[in-house]
């Protein structure tokens, strides 16, 4: 398994994962909001699926780091993974 920070990017913290192996798991997904309160939507797809199908949206109160298991979501299209704001903190546990 690997843990992944996702990386800000903009005003909205956002990454985008390509699959390499027809497939990746998401076990589970760590958030570290800071000051204020977070969200993180993840979707099915890769760069150009901005609007994919979410999969998941997660809401952590500030100062509240938590840990959200996903029962081994399976993605084959990619991640698309979006923090707000951008400077909450977000890990993705994934295999």
């Amino acid at each position: 398994m690997d843990l992944i920070e996702v990386t800000p990017s903009g005003s909205v913290g956002k990454q985008v994962y390509a699959i390499s192996d027809n497939h990746i798991m998401l076990e589970s997904v760590i958030v570290n909001p800071g000051v204020s309160a977070a969200t993180v939507v993840v979707r099915e797809g890769g760069a150009a699926a901005a609007s994919g199908e979410v999969k998941l949206t997660l809401t952590c109160l500030a100062n509240d780091s938590s840990q959200f298991d996903t029962g081994c979501k399976k993605f084959t299209r990619g991640l698309h993974v979006t923090v707000t704001p951008a400077n909450a903190k977000a890990y993705l546990l994934v295999k």
